[in-house]
């Protein structure tokens, strides 16, 4: 374990020296601007800044992953006793970004529109956030280059197949293809739930939304882990 926070350590300080430390911080700034330019409430606040913090800590992940996938790195890696360690230091460096990001992000959304949480509010926003960034980190991680040799097809396919489905509803629905798209808000649902929040749902139903997103994560991370420790290393140089 002190292995992967010094190597955390080093790989933040790297980072923050590099012209790729300033991309999340300018990504907040712009998604502030083009998100939050109106009026909010607290349910606005909880989905969409759930939803940019995430996004910026999958780019973080991608943006370490990158930093790291060099020959340089090589020496470094012979001495850790897994591979796995140094994914651990990559997704542990990209929830500290989007953490030290979401906490003025957060705070300058609340001051400038004044209006406050309660604790409870505050609590369960935490909870879901906090899955969504663990699940952000883990996609990162399974589409960066240095998990995969190139580009990752099947879990961009994926993606991509997931967002033409929601957003061509009315057209499959007209070729009968209802069940594709049931299927696939079935597995989305945990998802909304946690970007949305609706008021009406029991603890329960958080909890499972919860428990279910932590076991995507655990796929994706199971993923790239077992890709990463059978990867032959032909590092960038």
């Amino acid at each position: 374990m002190m292995r992967i926070f010094l190597l955390t350590a080093l790989l933040l300080h790297e980072f923050r020296r590099s012209l790729l430390g300033a991309v999340p911080l300018g990504l907040v700034l712009f998604l502030y601007y083009f998100f939050f330019q109106r009026s909010v409430d607290v349910h606005y606040f909880a989905a969409i800044g759930g939803f940019a913090l995430a996004l910026i800590c999958a780019l973080t992940t991608l943006l370490l992953s990158r930093q790291i996938n060099r020959a340089a790195t090589y020496p470094l890696l012979l001495r850790l006793e897994h591979r796995s360690e140094l994914l651990a230091a990559i997704v542990m460096g990209a929830l500290i970004v989007t953490l030290l990001l979401a906490i003025p992000f957060a705070g300058a959304i609340l001051y400038l529109h004044q209006f406050w949480l309660t604790l409870g509010e505050g609590f369960l926003i935490a909870l879901r956030w906090g899955a969504l960034f663990l699940l952000a980190a883990a996609l990162g991680l399974a589409l960066s280059p240095l998990v995969n040799r190139g580009v990752s097809v099947p879990l961009y396919g994926g993606l991509i197949l997931l967002v033409t489905i929601m957003d061509q509803q009315r057209l499959l629905r007209a070729y009968g293809l209802s069940w594709l798209i049931e299927g696939t808000a079935f597995l989305l649902t945990p998802l909304y739930l946690l970007l949305h929040g609706e008021p009406h749902r029991s603890p329960i139903q958080y909890a499972l939304a919860l428990l279910v997103t932590l076991l995507y994560t655990a796929i994706l991370v199971g993923a790239s882990v077992r890709r990463f420790s059978t990867k032959e290393l032909l590092w960038d140089q």
